[in-house]
């Protein structure tokens, strides 16, 4: 045995080693850190929750720990979190209503009660008050209370009129009385009262003053009571009143170091001491309401504060809407903790060069008409790490005007240059740190009809040449071309029909057609497909060809995508569809056709109640779906077999709304865009050569204990792939998933191979190129 032992360590020296991957079908979370809301202080750890995810700074050692779906998280959007330091454990509650109790050693409890419970109207879960061993939730119908210690609901207060629905957006307990925050008053009840669920034992102690907004914090503190009237926003931003109640007096405080202005967004009673945050600064207040430390924009720039907490030792901990979690000693010293990611979870388009991921940060919906116009620039995801370019480390986006980035394109060859389509302001040149912006002023692009503040840019892409074809939405003449001279040209599009249609991605099929997808807008021919080509004389107008293409079943195309085949894939709101022959697009019928399945003896249209939204396609030709809805499908090559169907509900992705799909043909995985941010995929296929390339087999060697895939890449495209022992027994045979071949380390009747050298061999059809590589088990 010792002997066979070191014939197999000699081996392993001679194998070739396989750069660091990740295992098939592991995840990858790519959520922003920075948008700090909230900050609980757990002792040995500070938890910081952030409007797209949890993180830990462990104090011993300044390590970041993230918690999400993928760490044993059951939800997705926090709304609030505290801490129960009798039960070590921080109570975490999601935008749906549901609850997590995370441990300080990492286990997750859920408890779903709300979440299941059929409450009508509003179930959000406001904020989050600890005492003792109970939690006290503030919610849109009322109170529940949680026993920490047993990890159940133990009671519910309906403490509006006649035990009706209330929203309680806050909650205090002082010696005598429990109070709750609401949009219309402040209620009050005694804490010690025998039936707290009997609406009758709440009245009101402090009702709206008259004018328009309501109660959102409220904190006890030595001996007293206080709470924050916000008016809305569109009413005044500088309007926040500080009620004080004193021995069951209220009154407005006024004072200069309790200003109304800006917005107030946390109080709480820490230590013996009181910690009020506003949008720009936090204080601390001691017993006497003496403001004894004060921190701002003097203290770190461009401050976005929301929450705080102060150990005893007197470190300030906040969370910041810009910078995630900053600690400040109590020598004044600063700290800035943000987990790496991207800097935003808008992901309205992702672009793959080079093992460069770019993401456009930009809210796409289906109908590609933003509800918010954030300046949240973009990101480049590469080796590990992020950077990203936005309003707050960017001011030309900013003096630009230019946000809702749409679609992101990188210039062939040139994974640092990058073209960004603004929904409202044209189009960015990116290269090397090097901003250049087109609109109106400088190029061919349109303003919007009807709208001349506009310039719409939707799609956007590269042909073989470097040229970067344009789609220019809300005008008749759609498509633009800046040449890779840095010239400009438009082509003329009268004689469609087309009127000023909103008009979507534009796809470069392998004939160099362009399409473009129509989903509205003003003109006879609003939803469909057209069909552009400039013969490849871009400067000669008088070969180009243009047509309009309508789609089967009245449908409106969403996305678009050619597969290895040729073949057009149409994202559509009644599935997917295809274009089987677009080479004859001119000369003939293209329509394309839904795709017919047989499911359950019958025979129905492929996903004909979802609405497609993102199509790509793999190294195996295997077709990615994302739905506005449904998650995400992947499909055989010819659709007519599902191989995953990922969820919300099943998998770790955050949304079932996706917003957007992309592949890295060099190592398989899939990055998937939901409406709440981006996660990643270890599929098993990758691009394919014409012949071996630098073959990895990983892992390798397989160590024992592992039951996961081993994965043969590097091989040519849908190789056919043999395994044998080194006495050249037939272990495995099978075709490679594009470049990759997958093995699960059985034998050809199912067993476990005993520990030893094999030998792989792959080849193409035709037998021509072939290539062997070696890989070590470990049984």
């Amino acid at each position: 045995m010792k002997q066979l032992l070191r014939i197999l360590m000699i081996l392993l020296i001679t194998l070739p080693s396989a750069a660091q991957t990740q295992s098939i079908g592991q995840w990858r979370e790519h959520l922003p850190y920075n948008r700090g809301k909230e900050v609980a202080d757990a002792g040995t750890k500070v938890y910081c929750a952030t409007e797209d995810a949890l993180f830990a700074y462990v104090k011993e050692d300044a390590s970041i720990e993230r918690f999400t779906k993928l760490t044993g998280l059951n939800d997705f959007g926090i709304t609030a979190i505290a801490y129960c330091s009798d039960y070590q454990v921080l109570i975490i509650s999601y935008s749906d209503a549901n609850i997590d109790f995370l441990y300080n050693d990492g286990t997750v409890y859920n408890l779903p009660f709300i979440k299941e419970k059929n409450i009508t109207g509003n179930k959000n879960i406001n904020s989050i008050y600890i005492k003792g061993k109970l939690a006290f939730l503030a919610c849109g119908f009322g109170i529940v209370v949680l026993d920490v210690q047993r990890q159940e609901v133990k009671d519910t207060y309906y403490i509006g009129a006649n035990g009706s629905n209330i929203d309680v957006l806050d909650i205090t307990i002082d010696d005598i009385n429990i109070y709750a925050a609401t949009d219309s008053a402040v209620f009050s009840a005694l804490a010690s009262g025998a039936n707290l669920a009997d609406y009758n034992s709440w009245s009101v102690s402090l009702s709206n003053p008259g004018n328009a907004g309501d109660y959102n914090i409220i904190q006890s503190f030595d001996g007293k009571t206080y709470v924050n009237f916000a008016k809305p926003d569109a009413v005044n931003t500088s309007s926040d009143e500080l009620w004080l109640n004193n021995n069951g007096i209220w009154s407005q405080v006024i004072q200069p170091e309790l200003p109304s202005w800006p917005k107030r967004r946390s109080i709480k009673e820490l230590n013996n001491e009181l910690i009020v945050v506003n949008d720009i600064s936090t204080s601390i207040f001691n017993s006497l309401l003496q403001r004894t430390e004060y921190f701002d924009n003097t203290t770190y720039s461009d401050v976005q504060m929301r929450d705080a907490a102060k150990e005893s030792n007197g470190v300030i901990w906040i969370a910041d809407r810009g910078k995630g979690l900053v600690k400040i000693d109590n020598n004044g010293s600063k700290t800035v903790i943000t987990p790496r990611g991207p800097y935003s979870s808008y992901t309205a388009d992702i672009a793959i060069q080079n093992g460069r991921i770019w993401v456009a940060h930009g809210p796409r919906s289906t109908t590609w008409n933003p509800q918010e116009y954030p300046i949240d620039g973009f990101s480049l995801f590469t080796n590990g790490e992020w950077k990203s370019w936005n309003k707050t480390n960017s001011p030309s986006m900013a003096a630009n005007n230019f946000f809702s980035n749409m679609n992101i394109a990188i210039v062939p060859g040139e994974s640092e240059h990058i073209r960004v389509a603004s929904v409202t302001s044209g189009m960015l040149d990116f290269n090397n740190n090097a901003f250049t912006y087109y609109s109106k002023n400088n190029s061919t692009l349109l303003p919007a009809v009807g709208n001349e503040t506009q310039t719409i840019i939707h799609g956007i892409a590269h042909d073989e040449s470097g040229n970067l074809w344009v789609v220019n939405s809300g005008v008749r003449d759609v498509i633009h071309v800046l040449k890779n001279d840095n010239t400009w040209r438009i082509f003329n599009m009268s004689g469609l029909g087309i009127g000023n249609p909103f008009a979507g991605y534009i796809l470069i099929d392998q004939n160099n057609f362009k399409w473009v997808n129509f989903f509205g807008g003003g003109g006879a021919k609003t939803i469909g497909l057209l069909v552009f080509d400039d013969a490849g004389t871009i400067d000669n107008t008088n070969d180009d060809r243009k047509k309009f293409i309508d789609l089967p079943a009245a449908s409106t195309p969403r996305c678009m995508a050619v597969d290895l085949d040729g073949q057009i894939w149409v994202g559509t709101d009644k599935g997917p569809q295809i274009i089987y022959s677009p080479s004859s697009a001119f000369d003939g019928d293209v329509t394309p056709q839904q795709i017919l399945i047989k499911q359950d003896n019958s025979y129905q249209y492929l996903l004909e109640l979802e609405t497609v939204t993102a199509i790509a396609v793999d190294g195996a030709n295997r077709k990615w779906l994302g739905t506005a809805n449904s998650g995400v499908y992947l499909l055989s090559s010819d659709g007519q077999t599902e191989i995953h169907h990922f969820t919300a509900e099943n998998s770790p992705i955050f949304s079932n709304n996706i917003s957007c799909i992309n592949i890295d043909p060099q190592t398989g995985e899939v990055f998937i865009g939901t409406d709440k941010g981006m996660i990643s995929y270890q599929s098993d296929a990758i691009e394919g050569t014409d012949a071996c390339e630098n073959v990895l087999v990983y892992p390798n060697p397989v160590r024992p204990g592992y039951n996961g895939a081993i994965a043969v890449r590097g091989l040519m495209n849908n190789a056919k792939i043999k395994i044998t022992d080194i006495s050249g027994s037939l272990v495995y045979e099978g075709t490679a998933l594009g470049g990759q071949a997958i093995w699960n380390g059985q034998n050809l009747k199912g067993e476990k191979v005993y520990t030893g050298v094999y030998l792989v061999f792959a080849s193409d059809d035709a037998g021509e190129n072939s290539c062997v590589t070696k890989l070590l088990f470990v049984k």
